[in-house]
């Protein structure tokens, strides 16, 4: 079985034995049928960008810590997230490009890389199959 809901000890267990405090999740296959409670770590707070239509994989989520002050949460996109720490004053992007992309859906996802992101400093992570 693949996606998060089948691999979430294992998370855990690397986020306590690194002591992680934003983890960025790509492939998630969490659909709106998949409530957070049944995926949510404790002392993190949990932000999802679902799989949509009937293809059950792809889609994003990401936990960041309690202590870890978080503002401007969006989704530009299919299969992104984009995010600012406040502290550091730093945006993320977390992206998965799927094989399966359409022509229109590379556009989306070029323009949210070519234009949402000018004038901030953003850490772009994921994978874009490319």
């Amino acid at each position: 079985m693949k996606g998060l809901s089948s691999k979430l000890t294992s998370l855990f267990k690397l986020v306590q034995e690194n002591d992680l405090k934003v983890v960025c999740v790509t492939e998630s296959h969490l659909t709106s049928a998949i409530s957070s409670s049944f995926v949510k770590l404790p002392h993190y707070n949990l932000f999802r960008n679902d799989v949509q239509g009937k293809v059950h994989k792809h889609g994003v989520c990401v936990f960041v810590h309690e202590d870890i002050l978080v503002d401007c949460v969006t989704s530009p996109v299919s299969n992104a997230l984009m995010f600012r720490l406040v502290k550091q004053d730093v945006h993320i992007l977390v992206v998965y490009r799927p094989p399966s992309y359409t022509v229109s859906e590379n556009e989306a996802l070029a323009h949210v890389l070519g234009e949402q992101v000018l004038g901030k400093e953003v850490i772009v992570v994921g994978d874009f199959n490319l």
